[in-house]
């Protein structure tokens, strides 16, 4: 439903401001705040410093009770919103942002950070639920991409990852300083994107977070399930190691008994 909505209505620049400042949020909680609280912990922060940002800065607001900031938190929050908004800043007023290194990099650091944060968050506990979720994907990614074109006349999915919006490419060249053209070329920021690094066509390759999320939910249920079986042998191991030698000294103390006899 999401796909047919962007198909047929241009909210990619709307796409582009919800997904930065989510982006800033997800680098905040996966990279700064814990890249901040390791160094305030390290030795070559002095103590009173590494206190004083561990402090409350405010908290228990209305609507908020019983909820406080620490300064980390602040100095983390705008870090992340800071490269968030210039990021959004970049797409918003250029032609095509992906000529930017800043533009593409953070999007491409904001989309791993989605894929880790989603994977902390979502936990699939059967494998016939796996099997079932990638099997609807595959039939899915079938539709939009290779029967939607006889329908639409053009493929739903790739149109949308690309930034389809109707606007002719080469009038963008002609007029970068329209104001229709701004953020026209730029794929939609919900994917990995790399350019194409000297190459005369200045295209770039695209790799969509679903493509990594959902294959990833699968794997982790594995990792967890792996960790689990790990986790049983080793108690079992234990709980034998340990019925062995509570028996080994329920012997020696029948023996010590019948020698006292």
């Amino acid at each position: 439903f999401f796909l047919f909505v962007m198909f047929f209505f241009d909210l990619g620049k709307v796409i582009r401001v919800l997904y930065g400042l989510g982006g800033s949020v997800a680098m905040n909680q996966i990279i700064f705040h814990p890249l901040y609280d390791k160094i305030i912990s390290s030795k070559f922060v002095p103590e009173g410093v590494s206190a004083r940002l561990k402090t409350n800065a405010f908290g228990n607001l209305p609507g908020c009770r019983g909820e406080y900031y620490k300064w980390i938190d602040i100095a983390s929050a705008a870090s992340g919103y800071a490269m968030g908004i210039a990021w959004i800043v970049v797409g918003l007023t250029r032609v095509q942002p992906m000529t930017s290194v800043y533009y593409w990099l953070i999007q491409d650091v904001m989309g791993v950070c989605f894929c880790i944060l989603i994977l902390s968050l979502i936990n699939i506990n059967t494998i016939m639920v796996a099997s079932i979720l990638l099997f609807l994907v595959f039939f899915y990614d079938i539709f939009h991409v290779l029967i939607s074109p006889l329908i639409f006349g053009k493929s739903v999915m790739i149109d949308v990852a690309t930034g389809g919006n109707g606007i002719d490419p080469s009038f963008c060249e002609k007029y970068p300083s329209d104001k229709a053209c701004r953020g026209a070329l730029a794929p939609l920021p919900m994917l990995m994107a790399i350019p194409w690094f000297a190459d005369f066509r200045g295209g770039f390759s695209m790799l969509g977070l679903g493509d990594i999320i959902l294959p990833g939910l699968l794997i982790s249920f594995a990792a967890r399930y792996d960790s689990a079986i790990a986790l049983v042998r080793k108690c079992t191991q234990a709980s034998s190691t340990s019925s062995g030698e509570n028996n080994a000294a329920d012997v020696e103390i029948d023996s010590v008994g019948q020698v006292n006899d």
